[in-house]
């Protein structure tokens, strides 16, 4: 239908000698052609433009004013442009979803082969004893622990996103200590914006902390802790730093951010740490002294948009 449109409202154009305009819908038209072919839109959406199209059409005919029918152009051109906005948003958000699927399964993985190991643990200690043994319980007792700390009392999208940064920390040669008062799955963020504060947060300490340890020769440490006093919860995380340059520190959670990977990376997981913080009426803070590096991060129970509507009520 909107194909139909274009041309009448270009030959009207031409009718009315209004040639620029004619030259300008006969661009949109051939704008509209090529964007309807590569993207697709909600039929909702295209019905609207087509309401939209002929409304700009009729108010150019009834008041005799050409010009008007350039309204087509302009409402083309927005449309396309929120299309894209809410197809990136979309895209991110299917991304993050992937990423927690791929974790949880992860997780669900390790615990099915720690259960059917189970049993021979069992009966390899029935029997055991002397020192290798002693050792050989300290192993087992620290792979069950390291599951046990991100399943308690947190729900499957934290857990498998907790798992996941446990595993990098493996890899990295990073200790990292969870010590939870109070559960992540508490807080008042939506499921995406929680995976992605934890990741973003546990991602730049072990980066960080791998990084100390790669220079340095010394153990790498990172803490991660969370919980609720007086209606704020406060998640603090720490880990082990080498010594950052000013113009680094004082671009931290900004949208300048500078990767403290140096060359081309760009700090974006700080920034996206801080635009989360930010929406939920939260406060972060950061230092670094003796290369012990602090983030803080404080998020109201109560945020302001629900106060809003309580005061509204």
């Amino acid at each position: 239908m909107s194909v139909l449109i274009w041309p009448l409202a270009v030959l009207l154009m031409i009718w009315w000698q209004a040639y620029t305009l004619a030259v300008l819908l006969s661009v949109g038209f051939m704008l509209n052609l090529i964007e309807f072919k590569r993207r697709t839109y909600p039929t909702a959406v295209k019905w609207m433009a087509v309401l939209l199209h002929l409304a700009w059409l009729t108010a150019a005919i009834l008041t005799n004013i050409p010009v008007l029918a350039v309204g087509m152009l302009w409402q083309f051109i927005g449309i396309m442009l929120i299309h894209r906005a809410f197809a990136k948003e979309a895209s991110q958000s299917y991304a993050e979803l992937e990423r927690s699927y791929e974790q949880q399964t992860q997780l669900l993985d390790e615990l099915r082969q720690q259960r059917h190991d189970l049993h021979k643990h069992l009966a390899a200690l029935e029997y055991g004893s002397g020192e290798s043994d002693n050792a050989y319980r300290k192993a087992l007792l620290k792979r069950h622990s390291k599951i046990d700390q991100v399943l308690k009392n947190e729900n499957h999208i934290v857990a498998g996103a907790l798992y996941a940064s446990l595993q990098e920390a493996e890899r990295h040669q990073v200790d990292v200590t969870l010590s939870m008062q109070h559960p992540l799955s508490g807080l008042p963020l939506t499921r995406l914006d929680l995976v992605s504060l934890i990741g973003n947060m546990l991602t730049n300490a072990i980066e960080a902390a791998a990084e100390y340890r790669q220079k340095t020769g010394n153990d790498a440490n990172v803490q991660l802790s969370c919980r609720k006093q007086s209606g704020i919860w406060i998640l603090v995380c720490q880990n082990d730093s080498v010594p950052l340059a000013d113009d680094i520190l004082d671009r931290l959670y900004t949208s300048r951010a500078k990767s403290t990977k140096g060359g081309n990376h760009e700090g974006l997981g700080t920034w996206q740490i801080k635009q989360i913080v930010k929406s939920h009426d939260g406060t972060l803070d950061f230092s670094l002294i003796d290369n012990q590096y602090t983030l803080k991060i404080k998020i109201p129970a109560i945020q302001n948009h629900i106060l809003k509507g309580v005061g509204r009520k």
